[in-house]
């Protein structure tokens, strides 16, 4: 993670992949930069599937570690509070 005081020396700060954090807030503008969006692109094209993951690479966003260590596929709060609300309709029908 880059350190906060190291952060005020620097209006452009960024971190060298490898050997970064996977901690680190705002990892895609840290990372990659303003390329992120194009490289989000390319692995659409190529990994259309998102086969490909890791804590820190590009696209990964589409998936997150379960408490007990699976990956599975993120969804956003509005799919979960629609899903909640069926599931507590269904439970409301005899």
């Amino acid at each position: 993670m880059l350190n906060p005081p190291l952060l005020k020396l620097t209006s452009n700060p960024a971190a060298y992949l490898n050997e970064a954090d996977v901690n680190q807030p705002n990892w895609q503008k840290v990372f990659y930069g303003t390329n992120y969006a194009k490289l989000v692109s390319i692995k659409k094209k190529y990994d259309p599937e998102d086969i490909f993951w890791g804590p820190t690479v590009v696209g990964s966003e589409v998936w997150e570690l379960a408490a007990d260590g699976r990956l599975c596929r993120a969804r956003d709060k509005q799919s979960i509070q629609t899903e909640n609300k069926v599931e507590a309709i269904g439970n409301e029908i005899p």
